[in-house]
């Protein structure tokens, strides 16, 4: 009985962190000094990078506020880093079964911070999410 209830717990773990619905992953530059960051700014043109004006002006406001919270401060001039979005791809993938066509739909954000003179990328986070029509 021990073992069975031994496996079920498993078999349930593993069900429940399969089903994560966002895969995010970050990479950042060893080398970077990040505790001498207090200001940032957004890339020119950051908007663009969503599809849709009222999605990025959201996603400015909401990080804005994580940022404040953090203790840097939004600053056009000469800020110490920038905060980039590189246009990604939300696509969609359609299979054929025997009960008909079944689609998925992905999306993907990409979200890089930027050296303030230099560019330089110092960090990167990537996060990927398997959407359904419930996702606005």
């Amino acid at each position: 009985m021990k073992t069975m209830m031994s496996l079920l717990i498993c078999l349930l773990f593993a069900v429940m962190t399969g089903c994560s619905g966002i895969d995010s992953r970050q990479s950042f530059d060893t080398k970077a000094d990040f505790t001498s960051l207090k200001t940032y700014a957004w890339s020119p043109g950051v908007e663009r990078s969503f599809s849709q004006p009222r999605y990025g002006d959201y996603f400015m406001t909401v990080t804005d506020k994580i940022m404040e919270s953090k203790g840097f401060t939004r600053s056009s001039d000469s800020p110490d880093f920038w905060i980039e979005i590189p246009p990604s791809d939300r696509f969609k993938e359609v299979y054929s079964t025997a009960h008909g066509p079944v689609e998925f739909h992905q999306g993907k954000l990409i979200i890089q911070m930027r050296e303030g003179s230099s560019k330089d990328l110092i960090w990167e986070g990537v996060a990927k999410v398997l959407m359904s029509e419930k996702y606005t």
